[in-house]
């Protein structure tokens, strides 16, 4: 989980094979579930956590 521009992300899962991520977005009022996340946008500290490779 990490927070950026008052938004809290949650991963939920993360396919290896296409770099897509499933994320819970949580702005305050609304949640939201994307399940197509690029990997790419990404925080560079969050990414070297889950370590694609």
């Amino acid at each position: 989980m990490y927070s950026e521009d008052d938004q809290t992300y949650t991963l939920i899962s993360f396919n290896r094979d296409t770099m897509l991520l499933e994320v819970h977005i949580n702005d305050g009022k609304e949640t939201k579930i994307v399940t197509d996340f690029p990997f790419a946008h990404l925080p560079k500290k969050i990414k070297q956590e889950l370590n694609p490779l």
